[in-house]
């Protein structure tokens, strides 16, 4: 019965292995087909990632390099001639041949236009007159407040057009032109035509403005403005001189509004060639605009890089040996169910070991990755891609320095060679924090331990890793909480040692003088042989004989008795205002303050605090001076007046000669207070903490000036609350500014 089924069995076998072969084979040639097509596909990524990495570091080198350097020339000087701009912009134009022009736009009033119409006539340019665009002429600018036309160009060769041009006459440019006054940043235009244009292609335009000084408000940049740096683009002159090529067809979009996206090239649509799903898509940054570049295969490059007859080969060395082994299957199927048996059992059992070392390996919670001797990557635990944000068939087969930066970089391979060469171990078998790269190239600390082993004859390599960053974080927020709290202590301790000094002081004073007051207030006074209490009798005894002992004792004793008083006085107004100053900030602490505002005269209030303040400064024999004008503000009027008398005291009190000047002017919408000394000034590292409640730059119980600390504290907080803000300017040895502002409003 066997030989009988034994026949029927091989031809089965043999045309099931012929079926099986020719599928493959065919499979295997669509495989090859569909491996092409990717290759081709990569390949040619690749190609316009290079192609726009070339037009994005053109870009880059324009605004940073060009634009920067030309801004950097007039910053330097008072006045940059028409020669001197040349002289400056010919090397950089030479060296970027995707430039059209650069150009200088002056700000200029109406008032001084006839004057630079005039200076560029002198300079050659005899028909030089500021121009804008109506009815599609070029004709003389109308009047109005400002204008910003083209004054410097260069080439001069193909841009005379653009001479005298006023780019405010146009809202594109206008917009742009805005829109770099007030950030001071680099701005691109939208597509435009170019005054100078003679073809069809698209343009554009990048500002870069040039201010008196460094404002760093709006109001400051527009005040401050005085011209524009220009560069001058074709856009079509920029893709073919940076990343023109053959083999690609390029389309340039201005997608920075989503919804209308400009065609930047070619200057008109054109079909997309047929490229089988093979293209690639970059975004680049231009000045403040976001370009889409679109890159797509030529026809021209699809052949040269498409190889079909390799499909076709393999097809065909598939199919003879398909042939081969079906011939060979004849001899080899009977040995082969013999064998079949054996393979099944023994393969189930390294299924089953496999499964449980990959469900080990795949489910850790460390990184475990496994290396050859030669560095390369042969496994990549799920841990590891979660730790290193690649996945494993993105570092299978690469060198494991990719994960590592330097210095571990350069030594990774000696580590390996010594192992290799010695046995000596370094790293290998010892756990220890290192540094790691992620796909982003950000760093990041590891505990990393190394061991090896032997499979299959082979020397391999296995890597546990910890990524240790949440821990290193939450360590070094310990540490900052640490220095904080130890800072705060010191910032307590030192608080609570000059509130005792201060406390002390007035109260040994009050508590020191009572007893002789008690003791006044019991003495009796002798006239004679007749005792009469000092007080009740005070009036008739001082009206008596002014030789009388009694008359002069008591006066003696009335002096006395006002001059404790005094003392007195004036250290319980000290114990109040110390006081005052723990209850205001308590109050501010907690939200609790309230401030009653209105409109108040803010000269009337100056006026009145300077008055008050000017017999201490008198006292201390310095001149308390008050200049300048100011309207009206919002504001509570006694906390307006207590932030005064802080800053005025502070300043009269640190100052030993000179003058203390107080100042208030409008700045637009706010109204700016100085208070100018002449007194030591303050330590440059102590700046920034004058406003820090419970500090001082001198902290010490004897200080000369005295106080709590509080005062500049609850200063700006009172600003703060009032929609304002306040700094400081000191030079030790020179004086202090405090300038604080108030809104009109």
């Amino acid at each position: 019965m066997n030989k009988n089924i034994k026949p029927v069995w091989f031809s089965l076998a043999i045309i099931l292995t012929t079926t099986i072969g020719i599928v493959f084979s065919i499979s295997a040639s669509f495989t090859t087909y569909n491996l092409e097509h990717k290759r081709i596909l990569a390949e040619f990524r690749q190609l316009a990632i290079d192609r726009a990495a070339m037009l994005n570091q053109e870009n880059k080198a324009i605004n940073l390099e060009v634009l920067e350097g030309i801004r950097g020339l007039f910053r330097s000087s008072k006045k940059v001639t028409r020669a001197e701009f040349k002289t400056f912009v010919t090397g950089t134009i030479t060296r970027h041949s995707t430039i059209q022009a650069l150009e200088w736009i002056p700000r200029i009033t109406v008032s001084k236009r006839d004057q630079y119409e005039l200076e560029a006539r002198t300079d050659g340019l005899t028909n030089f007159q500021i121009r804008e665009k109506r009815n599609g002429q070029m004709l003389r600018a109308n009047n109005r407040e400002e204008y910003f036309p083209v004054y410097f160009v260069e080439p001069l060769a193909g841009n005379t057009k653009a001479l005298g041009f006023d780019l405010a006459s146009n809202k594109t440019r206008l917009d742009a032109l805005i829109k770099s006054r007030d950030s001071g940043k680099p701005v691109a235009t939208s597509r435009i035509t170019l005054v100078q244009e003679t073809a069809k292609q698209a343009g554009f335009l990048v500002f870069l403005p040039v201010y008196h000084g460094e404002p760093k408000t709006i109001s400051e940049r527009r005040e401050h403005l005085v011209g524009f740096v220009l560069g001058v683009f074709r856009v079509g002159n920029m893709i073919e001189r940076s990343i023109g090529d053959a083999e690609i067809k390029i389309h340039l979009y201005d997608v920075s509004d989503p919804i209308k996206p400009q065609l930047l090239y070619p200057s008109e649509r054109q079909d997309i060639p047929e490229t089988s799903g093979i293209f690639h898509t970059h975004q680049l940054e231009v000045a403040g605009r976001v370009w889409e570049l679109q890159l797509f295969p030529t026809p021209t490059y699809l052949k040269e890089h498409h190889n079909t007859i390799r499909s076709w080969l393999i097809l065909m060395i598939e199919l003879i040996f398909t042939f081969l082994i079906m011939l060979r299957f004849k001899t080899a199927a009977e040995r082969h169910a013999i064998i079949e048996a054996k393979v099944k059992e023994r393969t189930e059992e390294l299924k089953d070991s496999e499964a449980r070392s990959a469900a080990i390996v795949n489910t850790a919670v460390n990184g475990i990755i496994t290396i050859t001797k030669d560095g390369i990557i042969k496994t990549f635990n799920p841990a590891a891609e979660k730790i290193f944000n690649y996945q494993a068939d993105e570092v299978i087969g690469k060198n494991i320095k990719i994960l590592m930066p330097d210095p571990f970089y350069s030594e990774h391979d000696g580590y390996i060679a010594n192992f290799h060469h010695t046995g000596k171990r370094k790293i290998i078998g010892i756990g220890r924090e290192v540094k790691g790269r992620r796909k982003d190239a950000t760093i990041f600390p590891m505990w990393l331990a190394v061991n090896f082993a032997k499979v299959g004859g082979e020397k391999i390599f296995v890597g546990c890793i910890v990524d240790i960053t949440e821990r290193k974080k939450a360590e070094a927020l310990m540490l900052t909480a640490k220095e904080e709290a130890e800072q705060a202590n010191i910032a307590k301790s030192e608080f609570l040692n000059v509130i005792s000094h201060e406390l002390r002081t007035p109260l040994t004073v009050v508590l020191g003088n009572l007893p002789f007051i008690i003791a006044l207030g019991n003495l009796k006074l002798i006239k004679g042989e007749k005792t009469l209490p000092s007080i009740r009798k005070l009036t008739a005894i001082l009206n008596e004989d002014p030789k009388d002992p009694v008359r002069v004792s008591c006066l003696s004793v009335m002096k006395q008795l006002s001059s404790l008083g005094t003392k007195m006085h004036r250290q319980g107004k000290h114990l109040k205002m110390l006081i005052d100053d723990l209850l205001d900030l308590s109050k501010i602490e907690s939200g609790k303050m309230d401030l009653d505002k209105q409109s108040v005269s803010v000269n009337s209030i100056v006026a009145g605090v300077v008055a008050d303040m000017n017999v201490k400064a008198e006292e201390k024999g310095i001149a308390l001076i008050h200049s300048g004008e100011g309207g009206e503000v919002i504001a509570d009027e006694i906390r307006l007046r207590q932030v005064l008398i802080n800053l005025i005291g502070n300043a009269i009190k640190f100052t030993d000669k000179g003058q203390v000047e107080v100042s208030v002017r409008r700045i637009h919408e706010h109204t700016e207070f100085r208070v100018k000394d002449s007194g030591c000034g303050i330590p440059a590292d102590q700046v920034g903490i004058v406003f820090d409640k419970f500090t001082q730059t001198d902290s010490s119980a004897t200080r000369k000036a005295g106080g709590t600390g509080l005062g500049l504290a609850i200063t700006k907080r009172l600003i703060e609350l009032h929609g304002g803000q306040i700094s400081v300017e000191s030079e030790l040895g020179k004086g202090s500014s405090f300038i604080f502002i108030i809104p009109d409003v």
